[in-house]
């Protein structure tokens, strides 16, 4: 067992191991015993970005839904890192992880905290016999949960708040906004201007990313067809000759959130009042 901390610079990650031994190191063996027993709790489910965890033990995720890559294979090298200094200590850490089993495979209990978040404080001190002295030294505090943990064939997210907060918002995911715009572009062609107004609004903004992220993973985008997209914007009663435009989707500051809606399947009407109403997140049944 390896425990690493890691950092942030920009789009880069730096990763540091500390030595750990005696109770320290018992006590996070009983932290990772606990938290691997929640991956065999039944209810788990299935990571969708625009599926809430609610009460479920987990959502399940592939390894490369972990967008932050540079971030997992940093934590990953463990016991191969360099050993922290203590100006490498003097960092802002975005984590901590441990590291358990062999070297070209570990599993990694990952928790989104700084275990130095009490040593930044201007002053830190202990009652020690009979006063407060100030303590100079670097100061550890560690939770006994963790929000992910990655295995060699899945990612499970105990909390799928601090596992997006730590593996999707990052400077290096949001550098890959094109990449998943070209995607959408390919499925189903974009409008002029569409493309860079995309790019840009699911940089800025999280609700719309979770979104385009999901509507990606949709079978369906595939085989949609420009009748059948129209048909629907008509159903719902929303502008068609606004949200295609020549038809191909035409994303601007007033039709993103309404072609989010159609696209994401996110409207929907009330059983008894007929009344149409947009979701913003869903959980599947």
């Amino acid at each position: 067992m390896t425990l690493v901390v890691a950092w942030r610079t920009g789009t880069h990650v730096h990763a540091r191991r500390i030595k750990i031994a005696g109770a320290v190191h018992a006590a996070f063996v009983e932290y990772a015993n606990a938290a691997a027993q929640t991956m065999n709790e039944p209810g788990g489910r299935d990571y969708d970005p625009d599926d809430e965890q609610d009460d479920a033990p987990y959502v399940r995720a592939t390894r490369g839904d972990a967008w932050d890559m540079e971030l997992l294979s940093e934590l990953a090298q463990g016991a191969n890192l360099d050993e922290a200094s203590n100006d490498d200590l003097k960092h802002r850490f975005v984590c901590y992880a441990l590291t358990v089993g062999p070297s070209e495979s570990p599993t990694l209990y990952v928790r989104k905290t700084s275990p130095l978040s009490l040593g930044t404080k201007p002053l830190v001190a202990r009652f020690l016999d009979g006063a407060v002295s100030e303590i100079r030294e670097p100061l550890f505090a560690f939770d006994s949960v963790f929000d992910v943990i990655i295995t060699a064939e899945a990612v499970y997210a105990l909390n799928q708040k601090r596992f997006e907060a730590l593996f999707k918002d990052s400077d290096a995911v949001l550098a890959r906004a094109d990449e998943w715009v070209q995607q959408l572009n390919s499925a189903f062609p974009l409008a002029d201007g569409s493309a860079d107004f995309l790019t840009d609004t699911v940089k800025r903004n999280s609700i719309f990313r979770r979104k385009l992220t999901s509507i990606l993973k949709r079978e369906y985008l595939q085989t949609l067809t420009v009748d059948v997209l129209r048909e629907k914007i008509r159903e719902h009663g929303l502008d068609d000759e606004a949200l295609l435009v020549d038809d191909k989707l035409s994303f601007t500051a007033e039709t993103a959130r309404e072609l989010f809606w159609v696209l994401n399947q996110d409207i929907y009407s009330g059983d008894f009042s007929g009344e149409t109403f947009a979701a913003g997140s869903k959980r599947r049944i």
